[in-house]
């Protein structure tokens, strides 16, 4: 990112001064030169800070990544264990549905083997 300006061999003099190659029109030349320097300096100096700047932000974002897949790997183990609980809450719920489903199935047939009984006699 250096811009040097295009020159012809006419380097424009200072005022009042007539010929480009005077001492006075090759001291401006220098000084103008010697700006152009600090200029470019400064400007590879932002550069090199921008970059820092952009490789610390990356480095800080593979850093959230890892935190992020190790947050997500937790969850998916927790919520693998959590459905496992559940998976066996909810077998453990049918088997005693089923438990007390049979167990009312055999009230009512001895209820109604009582009624038929007491009908009889």
């Amino acid at each position: 990112m250096t811009y040097l300006p295009p020159f012809d061999g006419h380097y424009p003099p200072l005022p009042g001064i007539t010929e480009w190659n005077s001492p006075e029109a090759v001291v401006a030349m220098e000084n103008e030169i010697e700006k152009w320097k600090q200029n470019s300096l400064e400007a590879y100096q932002t550069q090199i800070i921008f970059l820092t700047r952009l490789q610390q932000e990356v480095e800080r974002l593979h850093e959230l990544l890892k935190k992020q897949e190790g947050i997500i790997h937790s969850l998916k183990s927790e919520n693998r264990r959590l459905q496992s609980r559940l998976n066996n809450v909810e077998r453990k719920s049918r088997e005693e549905l089923i438990t007390s489903m049979k167990q009312k199935a055999m009230d009512f047939e001895r209820l109604c083997a009582q009624h038929l009984h007491v009908k009889e006699t």
